[in-house]
């Protein structure tokens, strides 16, 4: 039996050299195949409430809305809270004979809040804001952003009140130098679709104005960490802080 699952089922899809293609799930004789799209980025989603895209296996505890493992055929075993969006920690293979330990290079922000103030052209309504790291200089574009934040409690405009000011904790230092942050506003409770947001420069910008009229649309699908290996495990040796080991043990920096 062969199914294939994105919009709909087929019988299965296989390119010029008889490999298949993805997204599908093939039976074997003692189980099932998972056929991925590794160019697909929404794969990397650990969001199991709000979207129905995923990596090819992944692991969420009952009663919680995102996942804290999956299984992915380029990133690995991809590891996560469980209590937030995009993973944040990764064993895979690169090379024979290797084992890469990796985590995510940037981390989104926390503590995220919205609070209305006098001003600005926003309708009367409730707003919901999320925040995600960036290196692009100026761009929310998904190749440059990293996971959002979780979403902050809905801020209600009113007349007079009608702009939000945002505010967010920064997360810890990585290995990416963070250029700024993208700020969403959705009116649901949702990371999912197109966002409607701004991109607010500084590594070290705590807050932003939702104005009404200075957010535009900037993108969609900004739920996954960029990920990169740290640590390098052979049959021979270990490398700390280094993908590279030439000895039992490499240290990248100081040991105590």
């Amino acid at each position: 039996m062969i199914t294939g699952c994105e919009i709909f089922c087929s019988a299965g899809v296989y390119d010029g050299s008889g490999n298949p293609l993805g997204p599908e799930i093939v039976q074997n004789t003692n189980g099932f195949d998972f056929i991925v799209p590794t160019t697909d980025n929404s794969r990397l989603s650990a969001n199991t409430y709000e979207s129905d895209r995923g990596p090819g296996a992944r692991f969420t505890a009952s009663g919680s809305r995102f996942a804290s493992m999956a299984l992915d055929p380029s990133l690995g075993v991809l590891f996560g809270t469980g209590a937030g969006y995009g993973w944040t920690a990764q064993a895979t293979q690169t090379s024979q004979e290797t084992l890469d330990i990796g985590f995510s290079t940037m981390l989104p922000p926390t503590g995220v809040t919205a609070t209305p103030v006098a001003g600005g052209t926003l309708a009367s309504g409730t707003y919901y804001y999320f925040v995600a790291p960036s290196f692009g200089g100026g761009s929310c574009a998904n190749s440059f952003t990293g996971s959002t934040s979780l979403i902050s409690a809905g801020a209600t405009t009113t007349t007079g009140n009608n702009q939000v000011t945002i505010g967010w904790t920064l997360p810890p230092p990585t290995s990416q130098t963070l250029t700024g942050f993208c700020v969403f506003r959705s009116t649901t409770q949702t990371t999912v679709g197109i966002q409607t947001g701004i991109y607010v420069a500084g590594a070290t910008t705590t807050t932003a104005t939702d104005t009404g009229s200075n957010f535009a649309t900037v993108g969609s699908g900004v739920e996954f960490n960029h990920m990169q290996a740290f640590h390098r495990f052979t049959p021979t040796s270990l490398g700390v802080n280094t993908t590279n080991p030439q000895f039992n043990l490499d240290v990248n920096g100081s040991a105590a």
